[in-house]
């Protein structure tokens, strides 16, 4: 016989959602109170942060072609070893060089900071209520820092109580300056504390070239997008439409110093084919006085026409030389040794065309005789 009965199953209980509420109400206050704690944090921190914007730019950088002439041209002189790469100009771009140009034609060498409760913020310098004037020493070795309290009338230095006048010369460790007023308001500033400074143009340069940022705008083309991170636009924009100027200035430098070189090139060469040429005609004068040529084309044409009188005076002798070998050859021939002697040999001796008319005459005579003589 076997029991039989039944087994109770664990089910979860069914919470309604008014259950659910008046569960959790009790931590309604705290939310609301952690909301409004995070809304209070953000927008403090958006109201008070100091923006940064990101000014960009971009560039054309024309490379040239490969074995061109103007390629060629430049390896003659060893200024460019060949076509312009990208990334040598992104490298030039950011030299120190390049951003010491910069700082120096924007005049940022003397920056102005506004001193606000909460937040300081960057002051371009045309933008300031004051204008900052280096009087000695000219040059960028020096750097200064101070706080100055402005009004109308004039400013304060850091702690002092002693109020300066605009335009007196004051000293500042190594460097001298005066402030002059500007025609910009003070008012239009957060406060009248502004805190200047001036840094040595070697670590201004080292600063601005390493925040700003140059590269590829893609890998087909040759357009550099130059860009910088500022809390001044109008500074912002204007170091990268300087940036851009100064290297379309660095590479005119670079063709004009192509095209210096080119022509010190030539000169060289000119002053020693002009020396060469010297010497040589040292040299041809020399050789003319020696042989006494005064003027070389007149004396070959003479020389020239004497050769010619002298060949057909000796084509003449040669024949004068034919003709009396063959007037020995009749005079010496024995088997026939009463010939005549012509007498139109082309002599013109007038001794032997007497002696030869004379001999043909006794030749005659004998020939004569010879026939009038009886035989027996």
């Amino acid at each position: 016989m076997s029991d039989s009965g039944t087994t109770p199953r664990n089910t979860k209980p069914i919470i309604s959602p008014r259950e659910l509420i008046f569960k959790y109400v009790r931590y309604l206050p705290w939310v609301i109170v952690s909301v409004v704690i995070a809304l209070s944090v953000a927008f403090i921190k958006l109201h008070y942060s100091v923006p940064v914007y990101n000014v960009a730019g971009k560039l054309l950088v024309t490379s040239q072609g490969q074995g061109s002439a103007s390629e060629k041209f430049d390896n003659i002189f060893m200024m460019q070893g060949g076509a312009i790469t990208i990334n040598d100009e992104i490298e030039i771009i950011k030299s120190r060089t390049i951003a010491s140009r910069v700082i120096q034609d924007l005049g940022l060498l003397n920056s102005i900071v506004n001193q606000g409760k909460i937040r300081n913020s960057i002051v371009h310098p045309l933008e300031a209520p004051f204008i900052i004037d280096v009087t000695e020493p000219k040059d960028s070795l020096y750097g200064f820092s101070m706080l100055i309290t402005i009004d109308e009338q004039g400013y304060l230095i850091n702690e002092e109580t002693n109020k300066h006048p605009y335009g007196e010369i004051i000293p500042a460790g190594n460097v001298k300056l005066r402030i002059l007023k500007s025609n910009n308001a003070i008012g239009a500033f957060s406060s009248n504390q502004f805190l200047i400074s001036r840094g040595g143009l070697e670590n201004e340069s080292a600063i601005l070239a390493n925040n700003i940022t140059v590269a590829p705008v893609n890998e087909f083309t040759n357009v550099l997008g130059i860009s910088l991170n500022t809390e001044n636009i109008r500074m912002g924009r204007e170091i990268v439409n300087q940036y851009m100027y100064e290297y379309q200035q660095n590479s005119l430098e670079d063709k004009r110093q192509i095209a210096a070189n080119a022509l010190n090139f030539i000169s060289n060469q000119l002053d020693t084919v002009r020396l060469d040429l010297s010497e040589v005609e040292g040299d041809l004068q020399k050789y003319r006085e020696v042989n006494r040529i005064i003027n070389p084309q007149e004396q070959a044409s003479l020389y020239f026409g004497q050769l010619s009188k002298n060949d057909e005076l000796l084509a003449e002798q040669t024949v004068k030389l034919r003709v009396l070998d063959l007037l020995m050859q009749i005079l010496s021939d024995r088997k026939d040794p009463y010939r005549i002697v012509p007498s139109m040999l082309g002599t013109d001796e007038p001794v032997l065309l007497q002696q030869i008319t004379e001999y043909n005459k006794i030749q005659l005579d004998r020939e004569t005789a010879l026939k009038t003589t009886p035989s027996g």
